[in-house]
């Protein structure tokens, strides 16, 4: 598995703001508002798919970790019953500052290849030696909806929340984790984030 280079960390834990224009970040926040008021008539992984397409609006990876303006955005899902085809569906035809963005499948940790999001299945989360293998890459979003997965130094994990409206999903975010990878992430979105911290134990 491999990650981009090294960049310095951020001021005292708090992820920087990212230098974007301020219409793609209210393009962004609106479409995230309207998500998190989706009830009825959507499936649950349909919704966590659109998660993860918006999350690239608001999260700034380095240039060292794009590559040049042909190379495409890929975003990884790693795992068994991953959100693989769902999202092959919310991604079709969508970019990322102009670079295409493509969906790669892999089915355990040593097959990962460059990515700049990676979505972790249930039963990677609660590997200890994946999980630690997967945190020692730089400059990726990992993203899944395992319960302990932000807790594990997992950076967003999406959750289910049932009201009188429907099922409706929200989302974690532990803002350490992703400052600790290179990622610098907009203000806006962890306004509507629930703030967690977390990190795998170190090993004895």
């Amino acid at each position: 598995m491999t990650g981009g280079a090294p960049l310095a960390a951020g001021p005292r834990g708090a992820a920087r703001a990212p230098r974007r224009a301020p219409r793609r970040w209210r393009a962004a926040v609106v479409a995230l508002l309207a998500l998190l008021l989706v009830g009825a008539g959507v499936t649950e992984a349909a919704l966590k798919a659109a998660f993860v397409y918006n999350f690239t609006k608001l999260v700034t990876w380095p240039e060292s970790a794009l590559g040049g303006p042909a190379d495409a955005f890929v975003v990884g899902v790693v795992g068994k019953n991953g959100l693989g085809s769902e999202l092959e569906a919310a991604l079709k035809d969508k970019t990322m500052g102009g670079r295409q963005i493509i969906v790669r499948r892999w089915q355990t940790v040593d097959d990962i290849a460059h990515c700049h999001i990676l979505w972790l299945s249930a039963e990677i989360v609660a590997d200890d030696v994946a999980m630690r293998r997967v945190l020692q890459t730089r400059e990726v979003l990992v993203v899944g909806d395992a319960e302990s997965l932000a807790h594990r130094g997992g950076m967003v994990r999406l959750y289910r929340e049932t009201t009188d409206d429907g099922v409706k999903v929200r989302f974690e975010f532990n803002v350490e984790a992703a400052r600790n990878a290179g990622l610098e992430v907009s203000s806006k979105l962890l306004s509507l984030a629930r703030i967690v911290t977390g990190a795998m134990p170190e090993q004895h």
